[in-house]
């Protein structure tokens, strides 16, 4: 953390050298049709130079932002090996899940079961299809989806509405951990 708050000392002190028309890096004057462009754009440097002294006084501030930003996520070859693979089908987000409690939440995104559909649909294992009333759209199986292992089942929730669940087999489920940037990026 104390190289962070040192590099942004430095770079706030970089831009003072500026808006004063000094060369930060010989300590020379800047020549005076520099001078002159400088002049115009100190406002802008002023306010970057006040935003640094504040996260370089406070770096909670720096901190958080640096925390909050989280890598994509990937896995590696021998972390897709761990992948919990079930002998009974399950839905994507059950998949999705399992393979979410490899990963460090805390710094990576999660995978998302959208995430999964649409690579699944883009690869022509699922596809789009709306229902009689074609108010509601939804993905089911293509006949390469189903020779994979993922198979449709048409189910009712409690308010009588009918939606399709799709799941997928441990031969589907395989294919998915051992596939699984090809299908999301």
């Amino acid at each position: 953390m104390h190289i962070e708050i040192n590099r942004l000392s430095y770079l706030q002190s970089f831009l003072e050298d500026i808006i004063a028309s000094i060369n930060p890096i010989t300590g020379e004057s800047f020549p005076t049709v520099v001078s002159s462009a400088i002049i115009l754009l100190n406002p802008c440097f002023e306010e970057i130079s006040e935003i640094l002294e504040t996260l370089s006084l406070n770096p909670i501030l720096y901190k958080k932002s640096i925390s909050s930003r989280r890598k994509p996520f990937y896995l590696y070859k021998n972390e897709v090996e761990c992948i919990e693979i079930s002998r009974e089908p399950i839905s994507i987000s059950k998949l999705a899940f399992r393979i979410n409690e490899l990963i460090d939440q805390g710094t990576m995104s999660k995978l998302k079961a959208t995430q999964l559909t649409a690579g699944l649909v883009s690869m022509g294992f699922l596809e789009m299809t709306t229902n009689t009333e074609g108010d509601q759209a939804y993905k089911i199986a293509t006949k390469k989806g189903s020779e994979l292992g993922i198979s449709t089942v048409l189910k009712t929730n409690s308010n009588g509405e009918t939606y399709s669940l799709n799941l997928y087999n441990e031969k589907a489920q395989r294919y998915i951990a051992n596939n699984i940037l090809n299908i999301i990026f």
